[in-house]
């Protein structure tokens, strides 16, 4: 440690400032301006480019996320309105479904009425007939009862 103090306290330079340092900065500048040239401008350009490039799919995708929106309040307000529609149809067809349903009850409880009074009808005519047979046979009947009781004919 102490040679390198006892150099910078000497009286000696430790840079030396004499032709290599103008070839070298000459050098330096040279491959400064062809890298700049031939690596650092076109790589500028290709990030500029590729930042471009994000900004412009990021401003597409509001565009289109914008119509999907759109479309989407679109479709959700023709659901709503078929929905409506729907409702109506189904309420329509139900109401004409009920009437439609009273009248073929209706019509069956007239010819249901109609079948009951024929039937009664019909049986009212076979009990007086029967009643008609009976009462002329009760009589026969009556005399050959009675007579079978008593043992003579009456």
């Amino acid at each position: 440690m102490s040679t390198t103090l006892s150099v910078l306290l000497s009286d000696r330079a430790i840079i030396d400032f004499d032709g290599t340092l103008a070839v070298q900065l000459l050098i330096f500048f040279v491959v400064f301006l062809v890298l700049k040239f031939w690596l650092f401008d076109p790589l500028v350009k290709l990030f500029d480019a590729r930042e471009e490039a994000i900004e412009g799919a990021r401003r597409d995708a509001k565009n289109v996320h914008g119509v999907a929106k759109e479309k989407e309040a679109e479709y959700n307000g023709r659901m709503r309105e078929m929905r409506a529609d729907a409702t109506r149809d189904r309420e329509r067809l139900r109401a004409e479904g009920v009437k439609l349903e009273a009248t073929i009850v209706s019509k069956v409880k007239t010819e249901t009425k109609e079948l009951v009074d024929e039937a009664q009808r019909k049986l009212d005519q076979e009990a007086a007939q029967v009643r008609a047979e009976l009462n002329n046979t009760v009589s026969v009947l009556a005399r050959e009862i009675a007579g079978k009781l008593l043992s003579r004919e009456v």
